[in-house]
């Protein structure tokens, strides 16, 4: 009885410190939800982030805007902001790995914690981002949200929108990109730094070439690709990657058949 007693009070100890870590964290949520209004203003969300550019969501083409929500966040506008079933299946990971592993963040969720919270790994964090998710979805249009998180995201080593990350890869506007140029933009997310090594390299990776080859076939399963489009996406190169000219082969320059007189012998009268 007297091991079941202390069994039963270690339970109940650990269940109260939960319950009040977690009630921290939906009071520090709740404080948060006046300044909900300030994600509809670019000058604040540029001035506490420090961007230097910013590009509305009509000005970005279609196809990173299919290739970023079907890779980061496939059920955007339909979700409320969080997503329970990628939560369940993050937590599963993480427990596996006894570390913070994987996010499960939707996308509102990563605008969340881009604008307002801090980048740390926590289970305070996480429900900090799904108690204000829950809150901004009443009042921030989806499209509104993706334009926001493809202007904060970060691309590359201090490369931070789409904008700069079009620029800077491809040399091209927003506006203009395709499906390929999307998709490689969209397998960069989930580690920028270490995934930008195939633009340092002017080729592929194997791990790059695979997930937008993935990505690119799952676009055109899901109709978002037009009929003929993925071969013709997949054939094309990145406008970043080195082009193999083929050798020329050597050339021989034919024997002049007019006779070259020495200038030290003069020629006869």
């Amino acid at each position: 009885p007297i091991l079941r007693r202390k069994i039963t009070l270690f339970l109940l100890s650990g269940f109260l410190l939960l319950a009040a870590y977690v009630g921290q964290a939906v009071m520090r949520a709740r404080h948060m939800v006046p300044s909900i209004p300030l994600l509809n203003s670019n000058f604040y969300i540029k001035k506490k982030l420090g961007l230097s550019s910013w590009v509305p969501l009509s000005q970005i083409s279609a196809a990173p805007q299919k290739a970023v929500v079907t890779s980061e966040d496939d059920d955007f506008y339909q979700n409320r902001g969080y997503n329970i079933r990628s939560v369940e299946e993050a937590a599963k990971d993480d427990f596996k790995h006894r570390r913070f592993k994987r996010g499960a963040s939707t996308i509102t969720q990563q605008v969340i914690k881009n604008v307002f919270l801090s980048r740390d790994k926590s289970i305070g964090r996480k429900i900090e981002e799904i108690v204000l998710a829950w809150e901004v979805e009443k009042s921030i249009g989806k499209d509104r949200l993706l334009e926001i998180y493809l202007n904060t995201a970060q691309f590359g080593e201090g490369l931070y929108g789409v904008q700069a990350a079009s620029d800077f890869y491809f040399h091209k506007k927003p506006s203009v990109l395709g499906p390929k140029e999307g998709a490689f933009l969209a397998m960069l997310l989930p580690s920028p730094i270490r995934y930008a090594k195939s633009f340092t390299d002017r080729k592929l990776t194997p791990y790059a070439d695979k997930t937008i080859t993935i990505l690119l076939e799952r676009l055109d399963r899901e109709g978002k690709l037009v009929p003929g489009q993925l071969k013709e996406e997949m054939a094309k190169p990145l406008p970043f990657e080195a082009v193999v000219l083929p050798t020329p082969s050597p050339t021989v320059t034919p024997a002049d058949p007019t006779p070259i007189l020495s200038p030290l012998v003069n020629p006869t009268p």
